[in-house]
């Protein structure tokens, strides 16, 4: 909620538009590291087998590292959930 707050103020007060658009930036980077090293560990469990075999291990276990980067990169952000734990 404070990232919400804070992107725009900067905005308002200088009036300029790349201010937006490099915090933005920036933010996806600070955000897609922890839910990057996050998932490549589920992944690696996944495909490895050293969890009990669940649904949702199912549907990673069949998924190549393509597929695995695309994923994390921006399918979780558009609604992908086959990494959450259910």
């Amino acid at each position: 909620m404070l990232s919400g707050f804070v992107l725009p103020l900067r905005f308002f007060k200088k009036r300029n538009e790349s201010s937006v658009w490099g915090g933005t930036y920036r933010r996806y980077i600070r955000l897609m590291i922890p839910l990057a090293v996050n998932a490549s560990l589920y992944y690696l469990v996944a495909k490895t087998g050293l969890a009990s075999e669940t649904s949702n291990l199912n549907k990673i276990k069949r998924k190549n590292f393509g597929i695995f980067l695309l994923d994390v990169l921006f399918g979780c952000w558009v609604g992908n959930d086959d990494y959450f734990i259910a």
